[in-house]
């Protein structure tokens, strides 16, 4: 019996040493983790689009979600995240209030469609696309 024991303990950490350590680029302490508010859209006027309410980003590694509010509604769903990969689920569940204009709608599509993300020096987080637009997240 105990050399069982042993052998099971011996093999459980071989498995965990074997694991690959992640990019520390992208797992430093707080990098992506938090709250973060939405201050710039490339293909958006944010005061004008969400006057007085900028979207809301809440990221938790620990749990692979994100979220937030849109501009008028909640919003939640899962995230993957993969060295400086991001995405966003495709199916990402809302509030259903009534919203006027197009800002729920036009962040909610930005957000779909983002595939990638960077932390600049000044601490500012920048989601992309494929074809490039941008949103820009201030820590908050």
């Amino acid at each position: 019996m105990k050399k069982l024991i042993l052998i099971c303990s011996i093999a459980m950490l071989a498995s965990c040493k074997s694991k690959q350590p992640a990019d520390p680029q992208f797992t430093k302490a707080g990098a992506l983790d938090g709250n973060w508010v939405l201050e710039y859209a490339s293909t958006a006027d944010v005061p004008s689009l969400y006057p007085g309410n900028a979207p809301t980003l809440f990221i938790d590694l620990k749990e692979n979600r994100a979220s937030g509010k849109n501009g008028c509604n909640n919003y939640s769903g899962p995230i993957t995240v993969v060295g400086n990969r991001l995405t966003f689920s495709p199916n990402m569940i809302t509030t259903k209030m009534f919203c006027p204009g197009d800002g729920e709608k036009t962040f909610m599509s930005a957000i779909q469609n983002v595939n990638a993300y960077s932390i600049g020096t000044d601490g500012k987080l920048s989601l992309t696309t494929a074809d490039a637009a941008t949103l820009r997240f201030v820590k908050n």
